[in-house]
């Protein structure tokens, strides 16, 4: 009954058994120096020098080693190789013993993704290298770690302490909740760090003067986390190009506390997929002054771009409230993406030169196909077709009023339609309609109701605004007097 139960396993420990007993490339796909090991189910320890040989006793030419996706668990140290790509990812990898990358000199990049570490057992002895007398036993080449989706919940002060030339570090999907002092430690002693991802963490916001001590930080990653306020902190970055706070609750962009602080070197802002927000108001990005790319699309509640969200004033004294598009100054944006929002205008104003947009994409809003969009008819679904091929100008189309709801945007272009304004009561186009049909309606029914009223006066002639006579005599009589007896003409 326990037969086929046991029948992977015995699989997978003759398997263990069988790769320590033969070279490596046995058993995995070698070529050109790439070592295939992936989605074998192995367990062994590396240790072992037969493993690396070739049937000349020579140690095996080798600079990319992958064990995606296999039965590790335990890591064990290397011998002297010249790899410079180790992949480890998703193994369930609990333990990795000291200085097990110790021999591993020329490694740049080291992949632990989607593995079982936790803080407890991640020291800095894990990554010790060889004894050097200038610096502290330093693994020189490592410049990618990856420890994405572990168990991580803090970093020990001191993990970095052999690594301090890591340029790209991925912390994502480890459930940090906050960045703790400890943690925040541990990052600020990587003074070469690009590139930080910091997604789905649970982290709220990021501690004050974080980003100061990251001198070329250029790509940060705060994508699906809680933060609801931007952090104070992102106005101390040196040379951030690109962020991304997408599908996170923040629910408005708007002064004082909720803007963009001035970050001259930002070139690319991605806020996509954030489902509680919706208002970006004026000045939100202006700070923002030569930003590149904006994506800010699958919002949908955003309901409202403010025209002068990206602008800022020309004249740094802004004590005029007025604000004059002659004055304006906005970032020579190239691509803008804000398709599938809740958005029922685009303002004219929201970007300073739309032809020198080289991708535009605005489908999928509740577009109302009114005066205050006739410039996207006449002007922006030329520019988006001549850019895309009409490709992206088809799904632009009217979401109300209702007679013109389904329609695209082009065939309004091509037929050189001009839409209609709000009538003077502020009332919309789409309700005329409903309107005129109330008034019939009501026409309607006051009609019999009147034609009763009369009716019934007449038949009872107690109304007194209604006085018919029914004959020639009655009308004679409404004008006799009796006389009097004593009346001195009476006869």
């Amino acid at each position: 009954m326990y037969i086929p139960k046991l029948i992977p396993l015995l699989s997978l420990i003759f398997f263990a058994l069988n790769i320590q007993s033969q070279e490596i490339c046995d058993v995995c796909l070698c070529k050109s120096g790439i070592i295939n090991c992936s989605n074998k189910n192995i367990s062994l320890d590396f240790n072992k020098t037969e493993l690396w040989l070739d049937q000349a006793n020579n140690t095996i030419e080798v600079t990319e080693l992958n064990f995606h996706n296999n039965h590790l668990g335990h890591v064990y140290p290397f011998p002297k190789l010249d790899i410079k790509k180790l992949d480890l990812s998703t193994n369930r990898i609990v333990k990795i013993e000291a200085e097990a990358f110790k021999n591993l000199m020329d490694m740049e990049e080291l992949d632990l993704t989607e593995n079982h570490l936790m803080s407890e057992f991640l020291t800095s002895d894990v990554f010790m290298g060889p004894y050097a007398p200038e610096d502290s036993e330093p693994l020189r080449s490592l410049k990618i770690l990856r420890l994405s989706n572990n168990a991580l919940h803090s970093l020990h002060p001191d993990l970095f302490e052999h690594t301090d030339r890591i340029e790209v570090l991925m912390l994502d999907s480890n459930p940090f909740s906050v960045i703790d002092r400890v943690t925040l430690i541990a990052i600020s002693t990587l003074p070469r760090l690009r590139v930080l991802d910091l997604s789905n963490t649970d982290i709220k916001t990021l501690p004050l003067y974080m980003l100061h001590t990251p001198m070329h930080l250029e790509a940060l990653n705060l994508s699906n986390n809680e933060i609801q306020v931007l952090p104070k902190t992102l106005g101390d970055v040196h040379k951030l190009e690109w962020l991304s706070l997408s599908n996170n609750p923040i629910e408005k962009l708007s002064g004082p506390n909720n803007v963009f602080p001035v970050i001259p070197t930002l070139k690319v802002l991605h806020m996509s997929f954030m489902q509680k927000l919706q208002r970006v108001e004026k000045r939100a990005l202006s700070g923002l002054q030569n930003l590149e790319e904006l994506y800010m699309s699958d919002n949908p509640q955003l309901e409202y771009i403010d025209g002068y969200a990206l602008s800022r004033p020309a004249n740094t004294d802004n004590s005029s409230t007025k604000i004059d598009e002659q004055e304006e100054i906005w970032p020579g944006l190239k691509v803008l993406e804000i398709q599938n929002n809740n958005l029922t205008r685009i303002d004219q104003h929201l970007v300073g030169n739309w032809p020198k947009l080289q991708h535009i994409d605005i489908r999928y809003n509740t577009l109302i196909c009114d005066c205050d969009n006739q410039w996207i008819v006449s002007s922006l679904i030329f520019i988006i077709g001549g850019l895309h091929d009409g490709s992206l100008a088809h799904g632009v189309r009217c979401a109300s009023p209702i007679e013109m709801r389904g329609v695209n945007l082009t065939e309004l272009s091509e037929k050189n339609v001009h839409m209609r304004c709000l009538d003077l009561n502020g009332a919309r186009p789409e309700r005329d309609g409903s309107v005129l049909i109330g008034i019939l309606i009501g026409v309607l029914l006051t009609i019999p109701i009147m034609m009763g009223i009369i009716t019934f006066c007449y038949k009872k002639n107690f109304c007194g605004l209604i006085n018919v006579s029914k004959s020639p005599a009655d009308f004679s009589r409404s004008f006799y007097k009796r006389a009097d007896m004593n009346d001195d003409n009476y006869i």
